[in-house]
């Protein structure tokens, strides 16, 4: 028996799941927002935290 080929083959026919979700989103929230930067200012305030550490340990 044959094994088909990949353009034989037969493909998932639906859309990922965060493509749809984007498409029924409504506006974000303000407190989704504030939380958004509030996660975005710690991650960035991170970055030179750990080189400073890191250069304080002799790294």
């Amino acid at each position: 028996m044959r094994q088909p080929t990949l353009s034989q083959a037969s493909r998932p026919n639906h859309t990922p799941t965060f493509a749809s979700s984007v498409a029924n989103a409504s506006s974000p929230s303000t407190k989704g927002m504030l939380s958004d930067i509030l996660v975005l200012s710690f991650w960035i305030a991170m970055i030179p935290a750990v080189l400073l550490v890191g250069s304080a340990a002799g790294f």
